[in-house]
């Protein structure tokens, strides 16, 4: 080398790395699709109901077929339920002793006469109703609130391999009998063609995955099914049993459950509709073919459901309105049972009584209920009330605050406080509130005033609150006096015997004052709620789908197709989602949709 002259640096040469071999397996779109265009559509593959004590049914709850998962009986079936005035136990008994194997004639005519109402009218171009059926089993058998849709249904169930606790493991044992036994239930298939039966399901997980059941459990399950298997094959129990192991050996079982636990569907009543919710959008949708008359006659029938749909929506989410995050904590139960109901005397004069009685007055409409109730905040009519109303808050104020009250407000936290909503409320002979265990849920601070005098104008009626001792101890308070208490603290009203009790209710809470028509549960933002009576089309068929929704399905689904998604989209978590799965039948079948324009071949990621 030459003095002076630099030595050459070695050229390295790097290696491309081989561009990664695309996913065979990978779900891509077939063809360029718009957004909100249909890519396909799945039943699936196995699915399994979530298994209640027949006592733990919520008596609104449809039926659906143990085998498909699909609906079961008339229209008029889901009717009587939601409307709680058959239950699900009573008419599955019914069909088991009195309308076996699909005696529609029959089942039509114990309905009638149990719910005291005709059927819902036909809404033109509606599919059949399917059948409903049940198993020849004792009332005392689990199996006995099992309903299938047709006799099909029912003579291919196998009841023992789907009687787990949990819905998945069900689903497992009810996917791995219909691929083991050969058709007609007698006999095992051979391993070759119960693996390929199994293929679609285990091509969606690789390697090991993580169960969310215990070893034990696993076990039993694994156990009792190999027990049902060998006595549908023919030979001794032994060679029965071991030919059983054989095919489902312990391992495979488990991998099944994974598959399954790691690539289910989850139903519940946000994903699938329910018919009477489809009824709601058919029969009231403008341009429906429905004569005008049938549609008021539906009307009215279905007008006092969603009502009590409605409240029983309200009721259920008093117990999960202290899950909110608030500024000011709402009180336990058993926190709320400890505190002091406070009596104020004379809060209000006779005059302010007969100004808020005449107001209610011009409010409130005809009612031959036992206990109705005037919501005076409606509409934001009870501006003239403010001066009346501004004491109660204040007396309610006072009582936290002074020494030894409850000390649930600081500094200026009273300014987050306003009117949730004002009743009046009317009770006559024999009407109560019988609950002990009511409260306000959601509110902070509850004011009753007595409008009217106890003892001449109305017997009974007693107030009552449950105390820490958990007895119940009543509260006298005159016309005109208050009562003061936290709004969690359990309280009751007894019966009126004679007469007529009036009261004026006010609950504050942590959000916005309130002009609906209802108890809101709405703390912020506008009401979503309504209670109006009156059955008007456009309200049916706005609200009725997402009422009615929350009696639908409730269980697992697996979907194959749709497994593979869910697995290519895990591992792309920072990918753009282009498609979102919908839940668009009654029964368990999955439509994949785009949210975006998508090119030929790109891959498929869920929202």
């Amino acid at each position: 080398m030459a003095p002076g002259r630099a030595a050459k640096k070695p050229r390295i040469t790097r290696r491309k790395r081989p561009a990664a071999a695309p996913d065979r397996n990978a779900a891509v779109a077939p063809e360029p699709l718009a957004a909100g265009q249909l890519v396909f559509q799945e039943d699936a593959l196995v699915a399994a109901q979530a298994l209640r004590r027949a006592e733990d049914f919520v008596a609104q709850q449809p039926l659906f077929c143990a085998n498909c998962c699909g609906p079961c009986g008339s229209l008029l079936v889901d009717l009587s339920l939601a409307n709680h005035t058959i239950h699900r136990a009573e008419l599955l008994n019914v069909v088991r002793t009195s309308a076996r194997d699909g005696d529609v004639q029959r089942l039509q005519r114990w309905l009638d006469f149990a719910t005291k109402r005709a059927g819902l009218p036909q809404v033109p171009g509606a599919p059949e109703a399917p059948g409903l059926h049940v198993m020849d089993v004792p009332d005392t058998s689990p199996q006995a609130d099992l309903c299938f849709c047709s006799l099909d249904c029912r003579n291919t169930f196998p009841p023992e391999m789907c009687m787990e606790k949990s819905p998945l493991l069900s689903a497992a044992n009810k996917l791995i009998a219909t691929a083991a036994l050969l058709p007609g239930g007698n006999g095992l298939r051979s391993k070759d063609e119960f693996m390929t039966l199994l293929q679609p399901l285990l091509q969606c997980v690789r390697g090991r995955s993580r169960l969310s059941f215990s070893q034990s459990m696993l076990e039993g399950c694994h156990r009792r099914l190999i027990g049902v298997l060998a006595e549908r094959i023919p030979g001794t129990k032994a060679m029965a049993r071991k030919a059983a192991r054989a095919l489902v050996a312990p391992e495979l079982y488990s991998r099944i459950v994974a598959s399954l636990d790691t690539r289910s569907w989850s139903l519940n009543g946000e994903t699938l509709p329910s018919r009477l919710g489809q009824y709601c959008e058919s029969a009231f949708a403008p341009g429906s073919a429905m004569a005008p008359a049938l549609q008021s006659e539906a009307a009215q029938v279905l007008g006092p459901v969603l009502d009590d749909l409605l409240q029983l929506q309200e009721e259920l989410s008093e117990s999960s309105a202290e899950e909110v995050e608030l500024v000011v904590p709402l009180p336990q139960t058993n926190e709320a049972k400890k505190s002091s109901v406070v009596f104020w005397p004379k809060l209000l004069s006779d005059e302010e009584i007969d100004q808020i009685l005449q107001f209610s007055a011009k409010m409130r409409g005809e009612s031959e209920a036992q206990w109705s109730t005037c919501y005076l905040q409606s509409g934001g009519a009870h501006g003239s009330l403010q001066p009346i109303l501004k004491k109660l808050k204040d007396l309610a104020l006072h009582v936290d605050a002074r020494p030894g009250g409850w000390k649930r407000l600081h500094g200026d936290l009273h300014t987050r406080l306003r009117s949730r909503c004002v009743e009046h409320h009317s009770v006559t002979t024999g009407g109560a509130l019988p609950d002990p265990t009511h409260f306000d849920g959601g509110s902070l601070f509850t004011i009753d005033v007595m409008l009217n005098t106890p003892g001449v104008d109305f017997q009974g009626g007693e107030f009552c609150t449950m105390e820490s001792d958990d007895t119940l101890h009543p509260h006298h308070f005159g016309k005109g006096d208050a009562l003061v208490f936290l709004s969690h603290k359990a309280h009751c009203v007894q019966p009126v015997t004679s007469g007529l009790r009036q009261t004026l209710v006010m609950e504050l809470w942590e959000g916005e004052e309130r002009c609906c028509n209802h108890r809101c549960q709405q703390r912020w933002g506008p009401c979503t709620g309504s209670s109006s009576t009156a059955p008007s089309l456009q309200r049916l068929r706005e609200e009725g789908p997402n009422l009615f929704a929350a009696t639908a399905f409730d269980g697992v689904a697996f979907f194959p197709s749709l497994g593979r998604i869910l697995r290519q989209s895990a591992k792309r978590r920072k990918a753009e989602a282009n498609v979102e799965v919908l839940f668009e039948e009654v029964k368990p079948k999955a439509f994949v949709r785009t949210t975006r324009k998508i090119r030929k071949g790109e891959m498929l990621v869920l929202k």
